[in-house]
């Protein structure tokens, strides 16, 4: 089927390239790795973590959907494989990715909708989508209050945006610092960082719930053994991570779901779904997600 969105009608930095992928004129600088996107793309499909991130980010928009007739801008949305799966339940959605490498994979992936860039290099008119989902992005930008209120401005009135965030600054760890994270939040937190940039509140609920000793044992632990640090004050520009070593770190956290351990985790996780579908908000967990609408 065709694309509906017609992106030219909802920026006005961003030029069609031979590949099917829009792009802006203006580089942007993220914190995130350079190799980061490659290491991802091979373990994604196989791992229970971004498989259920997609399960339950799918029933958070079923029960908070976005604004009718104006599609969702996946923001700083990697290879695409959240926009994947809302594009396969129904959900017009477009994917800004400022990384090359991870706009190139989402378009190989199928995505109709993909532009190299960041909301601001783009030129987003305001208004013009119905929705923001900000998937493990927020944790990335170092000003997120600026970035948040940035967003804020691009909805119109009752606009959604949907998130997902690290859990506990207590479990900061060199993993944390190598994914190029300026910190991690609690619910309390994420949802007055919201507030303060002009959301009200529509859900927000820890998920991964069996995760946060697991993350403590084998990543915080040994990372404070290690190093004695215990606070993201050495939070990193993607330049200065290794591929390799980003690579193989991003495969030891995301087993391959052929393990029977990996596959009873996906059927103890599976409850989180019909919690979030229920509107049930969970009490604790290794990750955040949120639904906020524009006051």
């Amino acid at each position: 089927m065709a694309p509906v969105v017609d992106v030219s009608e909802l920026t006005d930095g961003v030029a069609l390239g031979s590949d099917g992928i829009w792009r802006a004129t203006t580089e942007s600088e993220v914190s995130y790795p350079a190799s980061g996107h490659s290491a991802c793309l091979g373990v994604e499909e196989g791992s229970f973590w971004f498989n259920h991130r997609n399960d339950c980010i799918r029933a958070l928009l079923a029960g908070f959907p976005p604004t009718v007739g104006k599609p969702v801008l996946d923001v700083g949305g990697g290879n695409g494989y959240v926009s994947l799966g809302l594009a396969r339940s129904g959900v017009e959605v477009i994917l800004v990715e400022p990384g090359e490498s991870g706009a190139r994979n989402a378009k190989l992936r199928g995505l109709h909708h993909v532009i190299c860039a960041t909301t601001r290099t783009a030129g987003v008119r305001p208004g013009s989508v119905g929705a923001i989902g900000l998937f493990d992005v927020v944790e990335h930008i170092e000003d997120d209050h600026r970035f948040l209120a940035e967003m804020c401005s691009l909805l119109a009135k009752g606009d959604r945006i949907y998130a997902t965030v690290p859990a506990y600054q207590a479990l900061w760890s060199a993993d944390d610092q190598q994914a190029g994270h300026h910190r991690r939040y609690t619910a309390d937190k994420i949802t007055s960082l919201f507030e303060a940039t002009g959301f009200a509140i529509d859900y927000v609920s820890y998920f991964f719930r069996p995760l946060p000793g697991a993350v403590l044992l084998f990543r915080t632990l040994p990372h404070r053994l290690r190093s004695g640090l215990t606070r993201p004050n050495t939070s990193i520009d993607g330049r200065g991570v290794s591929g390799p070593h980003r690579a193989s770190s991003t495969a030891r956290s995301h087993a391959a779901n052929a393990s029977s351990f990996s596959q009873a985790l996906r059927r103890l996780l599976r409850p989180e779904v019909t919690n979030i579908e229920r509107r049930t908000p969970m009490r604790f967990g290794s990750s955040i997600i949120l639904a906020a609408h524009r006051r």
